[in-house]
């Protein structure tokens, strides 16, 4: 019957939460029109996973919407093993790219593809902060994923606080997280050290995802309902698996009071903060990183000055001040 459950939870959840993902077009180049001729037009190679979500999808409408008309994007989804990363970057590198923009599907593994690219004088820039690749990319934009975590964690201790949690003899929280992408690395670990000071905080063995999905969320919840049924909080590395979560938690016979909190800033994730379902979510401003990453892209093939390392720095929203972004998105 659990199973049975979960099925139709997945499939009534795909419902509940449509509209959470955009599409990028679903075609391998995009680009503004190319009518007006061009004698030398550049081309941008772009391989980042799509199931980042909404975020990842907005910045690069973003990167598009701030493109000149003789600029082109070639897109490759790099979804899936290092392996097929790999080769996807060293096919954009052979189809005479002018730059390479990347979100490293992984912490390490492409070495052997940035150094094809050096060695074709293409210049790298990556949406993450990395040691791996320092020495291979041109520059460093990324989001404060390490504030995130902390002002998530600082959200969390506040709304303990307020209805008298922190009194109790031990809270439980549970994490949805991924430990191969270096940004929610950070996230969690700043989470985590964010809450270290309460000594009856315990946070509890995390539940790994890849993809980290809806359908992640639902049962990453009842996963922990059934060997953690105290659980009074619940992390996720980003929104689509707190909406899961929340939705399974709304449907069965788990905690009415679990505390929801996730990254992200998705407008499906702000609907449910201004409903008082999750406690909060981050907002990541993708119009500026779009802005950056186009201004660097110019400055670097012009040879002009750039910062090495840009960092944007994220938002929490809360029920305070969710108003301000929602219906924010990218058209």
């Amino acid at each position: 019957m659990r199973k049975i459950r979960r099925a139709a939870l997945a499939v009534a959840c795909i419902l509940f939460a449509c509209g959470v993902l955009l599409s990028f077009g679903g075609c391998a180049e995009h680009g503004a029109s190319t009518d007006s001729p061009a004698a030398s037009p550049i081309i941008i190679g772009i391989s980042v996973p799509r199931s980042e979500e909404a975020p990842v999808t907005n910045a690069l409408l973003s990167i598009q919407n701030n493109l000149k008309p003789e600029e082109e994007i070639i897109l490759k989804d790099a979804e899936g093993s290092n392996d097929k990363q790999e080769a996807d970057i060293i096919e954009l590198a052979d189809q005479e790219i002018d730059v390479l923009l990347v979100i490293p599907n992984r912490y390490s593994g492409l070495q052997n593809a940035f150094a094809y690219c050096n060695s074709k004088s293409i210049p790298i820039i990556v949406f993450q902060t990395t040691t791996k690749y320092r020495d291979q990319v041109s520059a460093q934009i990324y989001f404060d994923y390490w504030r995130a975590g902390a002002e998530t964690a600082k959200a969390v201790a506040s709304r303990l606080a307020a209805d008298g949690s922190l009194d109790e003899a031990e809270i439980e929280i549970g994490m949805i997280n991924n430990n191969t992408r270096s940004h929610n690395v950070h996230n969690s670990n700043a989470f985590i050290e964010g809450l270290s000071s309460y000594k009856n905080i315990r946070i509890l063995p995390p539940e790994y995802v890849v993809a980290g999905t809806i359908d992640d969320g639902i049962y990453c919840l009842y996963s922990y309902m059934d060997e953690y049924p105290s659980i009074k909080v619940l992390w996720s590395i980003n929104d689509r698996c707190s909406i899961g979560a929340i939705y399974a938690n709304l449907q069965g016979d788990t905690d009415e009071d679990l505390i929801f909190v996730s990254t992200g800033g998705t407008q499906d994730a702000l609907k449910l903060v201004k409903a008082g379902r999750l406690l909060s979510t981050v907002w990541m401003d993708q119009q500026e990183l779009g802005k950056r990453v186009v201004e660097t892209v110019h400055r670097l093939l012009d040879k002009e000055a750039f910062e090495f390392e840009q960092v944007i720095e994220p938002v929490l929203v809360t029920k305070k001040n969710v108003d301000q972004f929602l219906k924010q998105e990218i058209t």
